[in-house]
């Protein structure tokens, strides 16, 4: 929760520091907190912030400092303040804000708990470079693999791929993801991506000209990221660099995790070591999986702990890696069920609890996840669900490709008014050209044959049933 902590003249804030004037607070941020590894000190616990929560410096009755809290906190034993909180974006306002203590209490410590507050300090112009609000708003294609020209706008929500297999629902996510992954590199954008798309997409030669349409010798791609858009294009004779339309300024970070079809934790042991050294049959996105899920557990899991917890419950135990392999502990007896043990539906469902022990999925991730029911029962198809609406409420922006009527049906019963859910429904027309439609209700989408096929198949065991 975002708070305004009041710094008191001439006490004791940060040990023997003592503040006079603005001045004193301005050279306490700009130069001895970061000396500090961007840890300021407090006397105080502030029990209700979490990572990235944002703070605001009130100093004889004007915000002149805010920053971003990172989620680290430490307690120091040998000094009267005792508390540590470190902070990043660190910004010292040119034009301090007064506070209005009709809006705020004057206590040392105010939460901000309405919306008034919130509008009120959204006159400060603070932008956190993180920019956890990116989301993947738009996708233009124009001949790339299936692709000859289609347009996609996305859900910041919930996005559902619905078609029959080879039409290219996978590529799609592989597509957005390879491009999460080079927007993320340093280096230039331009080369990044080429080797993302070799690594993910796994073409023909290891050339990318071979993922553009056949017959064509162009492939052009435009994703709008909200801050900024990534614009570029390829030709057969590309082989290093695709060529960009035009160079955002400033790439910023965001993390991306693919969830493959095929299950990783029963390969686990040893494949990140193959993989570097071996041609295997399996592309980058199980490569980035495991090396996602070979991240040391969080000090902190209270985020995902309740979400865990269901998990968990459905696993009848908790997935722990140890000697490089993971095990099922299961509560009833504490013994370890190696996962090559577990059933394929249960290793996936062991995948996703510990990501969310470990940070590899977290409330600053954009998902995607290939046949999320694939392997899965349908008690289990339920919960993985559940599981989706869950993350969306943490504003996780998710990518789904399915082929499941029982999963995209149980997405929508679970859906409330507030969810933002979105709709692709993939198919071919009647001169066999690969064609997408799209819609907020399913009502909306044109080409969900599995959803055809599943009226048709009820309405026949109906007639039969009823002689």
């Amino acid at each position: 929760m975002n708070a305004i902590i009041k710094i008191q003249k001439g006490i004791n804030f940060d040990g023997d520091k003592q503040f006079y004037q603005n001045t004193d607070v301005v050279h306490y941020f700009s130069k001895i907190v970061t000396k500090q590894d961007n840890y300021f000190y407090y006397s105080k616990r502030i029990k209700q912030i979490e990572k990235d929560d944002i703070l605001y410096f009130n100093f004889e009755g004007n915000i002149l400092v805010v920053a971003q809290y990172t989620g680290e906190f430490k307690e120091i034993e040998d000094r009267n303040f005792t508390y540590g909180y470190q902070v990043k974006n660190i910004e010292i306002l040119k034009n301090p804000m007064a506070v209005n203590y009709k809006i705020f209490n004057t206590r040392s410590l105010a939460y901000i708990r309405n919306d008034e507050q919130r509008e009120e300090l959204n006159k400060i112009s603070y932008i956190t470079e993180t920019i956890e609000s990116l989301r993947i708003k738009s996708l233009n294609i124009n001949n790339f693999t299936l692709f000859n020209k289609i347009n996609f706008k996305f859900s910041k929500g919930i996005n559902i791929f619905i078609g029959e297999n080879s039409t290219g629902k996978s590529q799609i996510l592989k597509l957005l993801y390879s491009t999460l992954k080079a927007n993320n590199q340093e280096g230039r954008f331009n080369e990044s991506i080429v080797q993302e798309f070799k690594d993910v997409f796994r073409p023909t030669d290891k050339e990318i000209g071979n993922l553009i349409t056949f017959g064509e010798n162009k492939a052009s791609i435009d994703i709008d990221l909200s801050s900024y858009k990534i614009d570029f294009n390829f030709t057969k004779k590309s082989r290093y660099e695709v060529n960009m339309n035009n160079t955002p300024q400033k790439f910023y970070q965001k993390d991306a995790l693919f969830i493959p079809a095929k299950e990783i934790l029963s390969h686990f042991k040893g494949f990140i070591a193959t993989y570097s050294r071996r041609e295997i049959a399996f592309d980058k996105t199980t490569y980035d999986l495991a090396f996602g899920l070979d991240l040391p557990l969080l000090k902190d899991q209270s985020l995902m702990d309740k979400k865990n917890t269901e998990l968990e419950e459905i696993l009848q135990g908790e997935i722990v890696q140890l000697n490089g392999e993971f095990y099922l502990r299961r509560f009833k007896d504490k013994e370890l069920v190696v996962s090559s043990m577990m059933a394929e539906g249960l290793r996936k469902i062991g995948t996703v609890s510990y990501l969310l022990k470990n940070g590899g999925l977290s409330k600053e991730s954009i998902l995607f996840w290939d046949e999320p029911e694939s392997t899965l029962n349908p008690k289990l198809i339920k919960d993985i669900a559940k599981l989706f609406i869950y993350l969306e409420s943490l504003d996780i922006q998710i990518f789904i490709a399915t082929h499941s009527l029982f999963l995209v049906r149980e997405i929508d019963i679970l859906r409330e008014k507030e969810n933002q859910i979105k709709y692709f429904g993939f198919g071919f027309d009647e001169d066999s050209q690969l064609r997408v439609s799209s819609g907020e209700n399913l009502s909306q989408v044109e080409d969900i044959v599995f959803l055809d096929e599943s009226i048709s198949q009820s309405n026949r065991y109906l007639n039969k049933k009823n002689g």
